[in-house]
């Protein structure tokens, strides 16, 4: 399985960057001291999507 990390300072899905595109089961991001993230995580079973991150309809 495939996975995509997304992570923003606000909890808003539209402001996040892709931080990682990843197979590994295990993911580790480095945080500066007092710092806040919200993350999301996309998953796949076969190739990357070409497209960006967007809300479920």
């Amino acid at each position: 399985m495939l996975a995509e990390v997304w992570t923003a300072a606000a909890d808003d899905m539209t402001q996040a960057v892709l931080v990682e595109r990843t197979a590994s089961a295990i993911y580790s991001h480095s945080l500066g001291t007092n710092a806040t993230r919200f993350y999301w995580l996309r998953f796949y079973r076969a190739a990357w999507p070409e497209t960006g991150m967007r809300r479920p309809d």
